[in-house]
């Protein structure tokens, strides 16, 4: 969808920010002007999500493995808007879904812990830590599950 930009959020409900308990704001690395369209989606966001305060929000810079290393004037770019919105996202981390390194598992993973700790913390819900896995044979899934009962 952020390849698409404005166009998506014509037709994005804001439904889909209901009840939602964390957010990933994903770019491509290997494609910096993906990133430029986070600042509409956090936007979007800020306008549209009636939910609990400080849910977790990451900022995803995904397929690292296309890229030898970030070029300084993009990391310099990355570093500003962080900078800038530190007190909306509460961390940054480089992935990629290619690499068999567990970056995405872990990203899960960690989200998950936090967002059993918020969970306890406000006892609105129980809430389960389950430890992701998506490697099958030579393909890689991702599923995003509700783990809040």
């Amino acid at each position: 969808m952020i390849q698409q930009g404005k166009k998506d959020l014509i037709s994005l409900n804001s439904q889909y920010l209901k009840n939602i308990d964390g957010v990933l704001f994903v770019f491509d690395l290997s494609k910096i002007e993906t990133f430029k369209n986070i600042k509409m989606w956090m936007n979007f966001f800020n306008n549209n999500y009636t939910g609990k305060d400080n849910i977790p929000k990451y900022l995803i810079g995904n397929k690292k493995d296309l890229i030898e290393e970030v070029e300084e004037s993009d990391k310099d770019l990355i570093d500003i808007f962080l900078e800038e919105n530190q007190q909306f996202f509460c961390k940054y981390k480089q992935t990629s879904a290619k690499e068999e390194d567990n970056q995405i598992a872990e990203l899960f993973q960690e989200m998950g812990e936090l967002l059993y700790e918020v969970n306890q913390k406000n006892k609105r819900k129980k809430s389960k830590i389950i430890k992701l896995t998506g490697y099958n044979g030579e393909k890689k899934n991702c599923v995003l599950v509700n783990c809040i009962v």
